[in-house]
């Protein structure tokens, strides 16, 4: 990353989040910390913002009980839309299994288990922005 180019500046992260409240405090944060965010309560919607995304968004930020369709599901179909998007996946039960699966494979995926604080969705954020992507084919 270029030093004169700041970590978020005009980067788009898609929230899904079925829980208002935790859908609302994450896009804050994430907006508080400069990111362009547009929210999602279901998968479908999910889907549609990063459609419907004037510049491919760089991240999604999905809890993995977003309703209406699996998270592997959701995973594939964002990777379809946008090869490029880096995954952060929300659980209460998170374990290393979660991300071993075969969709995620060679994609920038990571795993935050719940509850967090806001600095630590932060960091893993930010972390993954610095990410270089590598993409398998």
């Amino acid at each position: 990353m270029d030093s004169k180019e700041s970590p978020n500046t005009a980067t788009a992260i898609v929230v899904a989040n079925n829980d208002e409240t935790v859908l609302r405090a994450v896009s804050s944060t994430l907006q508080k910390a400069g990111f362009a965010v547009t929210g999602a309560a279901t998968a479908a919607a999910a889907l549609a913002r990063v459609s419907e995304s004037e510049s491919a968004p760089t991240l999604a930020v999905i809890d993995t009980t977003v309703p209406g369709m699996d998270w592997q599901d959701l995973a594939k179909k964002l990777y379809e839309k946008s090869p490029g998007i880096r995954l952060l996946f929300l659980s209460a039960e998170p374990s290393s299994e979660t991300l071993r699966t075969p969709v995620l494979r060679g994609h920038h995926t990571r795993l935050l288990g719940k509850p967090f604080r806001r600095s630590q969705l932060l960091g893993q954020v930010l972390e993954m922005m610095d990410e270089p992507l590598v993409m398998i084919a």
